[in-house]
């Protein structure tokens, strides 16, 4: 009697076969080892699964022999692997090979212990080195990634405006579930986008790399987003200084026939206080040429007087 667990870690489920991810997985099926699919946030890990379930059954296992166990649900109460073992063993009926699926088995210290495994994980606990250590050279990892341009055009059979989908393709990127949100509109779409944005950068990070300034990562992202619109700008032709209006510092001064653009660069102005402080060096300026707020929220772009608020995609696209 073999028992092979599947770990998924979240339940949205979209329409797009993940089939190279999912070859993948049949590949390795009945090997002697590990399965762990590691992957951002939200990039249909869990479809993956369903999709090999779905395989399962066509492979003629029937579903008395999967089992799935939401390790966060009320329903179970297993303080150790022991518990969660012999509660997978209760559930044996036959001698025949069962597929039992955990959501969130991180929740169950040791579970690496209790039978063989296929895992998924995006937290900050199972991407990185601690699973490897606890796994000891006992598991093949397949990275997954959000989902390629073929994949996503796939989820609109019928259209083939493929350059119109290739914009909004970069615009939105590849998470599955910007597809589902479509139909709600670009606010929405960028909330969406955002929440996972912030879970990724201010949980997962902060909590792998043990971060409790969170003042110290934000910084670090400003530095690596202000040097992405210096190397855009000299890409696109300008010269390109720092300038200063009376003690206030303008991130980039951009100059070119044309004549002059003035950029300020911020991770986020949600606050009104962050917005404020951003916006007082442009607006101190005192000639018409074109200012720019090139922030990572995802909001349609605003304007604040002759200041345009814009997010650093879209001004990346910009023609």
């Amino acid at each position: 009697m073999k028992m092979y667990i599947i770990y998924k870690e979240t339940k949205f489920m979209s329409m797009i076969k993940r089939i190279e991810y999912l070859e993948e997985l049949k590949k390795w099926k009945d090997k002697d080892l590990i399965k762990v699919v590691t992957g951002i946030r939200r990039c249909d890990k869990s479809t993956l699964l369903e999709l090999f379930i779905e395989y399962l059954k066509e492979e003629k296992i029937d579903e008395e022999h999967i089992v799935s166990i939401n390790l966060e649900s009320l329903e179970y109460n297993f303080s150790n692997y022991k518990d969660l073992y012999f509660y997978v063993v209760s559930k044996i009926k036959d001698d025949k090979k069962y597929h039992v699926f955990l959501d969130e088995i991180q929740n169950i210290e040791g579970f690496q212990k209790a039978v063989d495994i296929y895992i998924t994980g995006s937290n900050a606990f199972l991407l990185f080195g601690e699973l490897a250590t606890l796994l000891t050279g006992r598991y093949v990892e397949i990275k997954m990634l959000p989902l390629s341009f073929k994949e996503y055009v796939s989820a609109f059979s019928g259209n083939n405006n493929y350059q119109s989908l290739f914009l909004e393709y970069m615009k939105n990127g590849g998470m599955p579930g910007t597809i589902s949100v479509l139909d709600l509109g670009i606010n929405d779409i960028n909330k969406y986008l955002d929440s996972i944005f912030s879970t990724v950068v201010f949980k997962d990070i902060m909590a792998r790399n043990k971060i409790t300034d969170k003042t110290i990562l934000e910084n670090i992202i400003k530095f690596i987003l202000e040097n992405i619109v210096y190397l855009e700008l000299l890409r696109r032709g300008y010269r390109v200084y720092v300038g200063k209006v009376d003690d206030l510092k303008i991130d980039f001064v951009a100059e070119n026939q044309g004549g002059l653009k003035y950029f300020q660069v911020s991770l986020t102005v949600r606050d009104a206080k962050v917005l404020e402080r951003e916006l007082r060096s442009l607006q101190r300026i005192g000639d018409h040429y074109p200012k720019y707020l090139i922030t990572m929220d995802m909001d349609l772009s605003s304007d604040y007087d002759v200041i345009t608020k814009i997010n650093v995609i879209d001004w990346l696209l910009e023609k």
